[in-house]
C-alpha cells in the first residue's frame, strides 16, 4: 500500500501545493517525489498573443509589485516560434521579440533579400532606425533590428503566418 501525503518543503507554497511525498512502508531508505502535474491533463499552450497579453497590464495595476512578480515568471517559459526563441517585448511597440541564431549586416543585398520577403507576403518594407515590413493598410507585422552583437526579428502576435514570415525573413537575412 502507497500513502499519499502532502508536505511543505523548500518549494514554497506553489511547491507544497504540486507536491506529493510518496512512502514505500516496504522501503524506509527511498523516497519518490511526484510532480502532480504530470498526472493532470496537458492544457494547451498559449497562443503567442494570449502569452504576450499576459505579460502586460491595466494602468490601475502598474503599481502593484506583487502582480509584476507573478507576471514575471511566465517569461522564463517563453515561447518560440519556428525554433526561434522569444527573447523579449519591444519596448514601445510591445511585440515579442525573436533572436536569429546569427548578426545581421545590413548591405544592399539583405535589404533586397528582404524587400522580396516582404513582397511575398504583401507587404512593403520602411525603413526608419530599422526596417519595418509593413501590410498595404501600414499596419506594422515585422521589424528587424541588427545591433552590434544581435539580431531580433518583432513580429505582430496575431499575424496568421508569423512562423512562415520568421523563417523566411532568417532564410533572406542569413546569407
Amino acid at each position: 500500500m502507497v500513502r499519499l501525503t502532502l508536505r511543505s518543503n523548500s518549494l514554497g507554497p506553489e511547491g507544497a501545493r504540486n507536491t506529493v511525498w510518496l512512502f514505500k512502508p516496504f522501503d524506509k531508505l527511498r523516497l519518490e517525489t511526484l510532480r502532480l502535474g504530470a498526472m493532470e491533463p496537458q492544457r494547451p499552450a498559449p497562443s503567442l498573443g494570449q502569452f504576450v497579453a499576459s505579460l502586460k497590464t491595466s494602468k490601475d495595476q502598474v503599481k502593484n509589485r506583487e502582480a509584476f512578480l507573478e507576471r514575471s515568471q511566465q517569461k522564463y517559459q517563453a515561447p518560440s516560434i519556428g525554433g526561434f526563441p522569444m527573447v523579449g517585448l519591444g519596448g514601445s511597440c510591445g511585440k515579442p521579440a525573436f533572436q536569429l541564431p546569427f548578426v545581421v549586416r545590413f548591405d544592399r543585398d539583405k535589404v533586397l533579400g528582404l524587400e522580396a520577403v516582404a513582397e511575398k507576403f504583401g507587404m512593403h518594407v520602411e525603413y526608419g532606425a530599422y526596417p519595418h515590413l509593413k501590410l498595404p493598410d501600414e499596419t506594422e507585422i515585422a521589424a528587424v533590428q541588427d545591433w552590434t552583437n544581435v539580431t531580433l526579428v518583432f513580429l505582430r502576435p496575431s499575424y496568421e503566418r508569423k512562423e512562415e514570415l520568421l523563417r523566411a525573413i532568417a532564410e533572406a537575412l542569413g546569407g
